[in-house]
This record gives C-alpha cells, sequence and structure tokens, in this order.
C-alpha cells in the first residue's frame, strides 16, 4: 500500500522560514529584519535585503532563488520542496512557465546547474530529476493552469 503525504498548503501569511525550510541562524536574522511571512519575503528587494543580512553566504541571487522557491510552494503544493528548490534554482518562478516547458527544456535546464546549485537543492550532485519526474512536475503545473482557465 503506498504511503499517502498530506499535503501541505502554504499561503502569503505562512512563516517564510517553515516554508523554506530555513536554519535558526537565517531565521533569526529574517525576523529581526521583519521578514516573517511569505508576503515579507515576496515584497522583499534581493539586493536591499541580502545586504540588510550581512552574511556573505546570502546573496541577492540567493534571496532571489528564495522569492522563486516561496512562490512555487505557494502556487503548487503538490510539488515536493526538493522539486521546488532546484526548480527556483533553475530560474522556474511560476507554474505557467512549468506547464509550458517540455520535459527536455526541464531536464536540459536542471542539467546547466552546477553540481553546488544542485547540492544546495537538496539534490545528489551527479543527480538530475528524470523525464518522468519533470513529467509529473509539469502535469501538476499544467493542472494548476487548468484549474486558473476553467
Amino acid at each position: 500500500m503506498p504511503i499517502i503525504r498530506p499535503i501541505m498548503e502554504w499561503n502569503l501569511g505562512s512563516n517564510v522560514s517553515d516554508v523554506l525550510s530555513l536554519g535558526p541562524r537565517t531565521s533569526a536574522k529574517l525576523l529581526r529584519l521583519g521578514v516573517q511571512s511569505v508576503a515579507h519575503l515576496l515584497a522583499a528587494k534581493p539586493h536591499l535585503l541580502s545586504v540588510r543580512m550581512a552574511d556573505a553566504r546570502i546573496t541577492w541571487k540567493m534571496v532571489a532563488c528564495w522569492q522563486r522557491e516561496t512562490r512555487l510552494r505557494v502556487d503548487l503544493p503538490e510539488l515536493n520542496a526538493g522539486a521546488a528548490r532546484i526548480l527556483a534554482m533553475a530560474e522556474f518562478s511560476s507554474p505557467t512557465k512549468i506547464a509550458r516547458s517540455s520535459p527536455t527544456e526541464l531536464v536540459t535546464a536542471l542539467e546547466r546547474l552546477d553540481e553546488e546549485q544542485r547540492e544546495w537543492a537538496g539534490w545528489a550532485p551527479s543527480r538530475i530529476p528524470d523525464f518522468g519526474e519533470v513529467s509529473r512536475w509539469i502535469a501538476i503545473a499544467q493542472d494548476k493552469i487548468g484549474h486558473h482557465a476553467a
């Protein structure tokens, strides 16, 4: 019998540290800067927030990636956290962009990520999601787009 995992539905009021599974130090820094909810993170300017965090590891590109990942987690709750993170690393930020991609285009975009980016996204550095996996992600996004069109 398959394991059924509950789908966590995030929204603009959700705690950004929970949505992104951030560690305690990063979470504390964001909280001190007034960034507690998803809405706060999405409203932030990546360059400004990265400077205000005063942490050389947190660049504006990382903040922008957090924003893309957060949008995907809110818009596509059926997408697992690892999928949202690696898609965000490859600069996918909307169900529409994913839904309009072919499996080949998606895999090619993921192959362009370097090993460090894949590892940060929680994937084994040498592992790229296969066509079946990305096809499921595309189907999730297409389903979402279809519901909005109806």
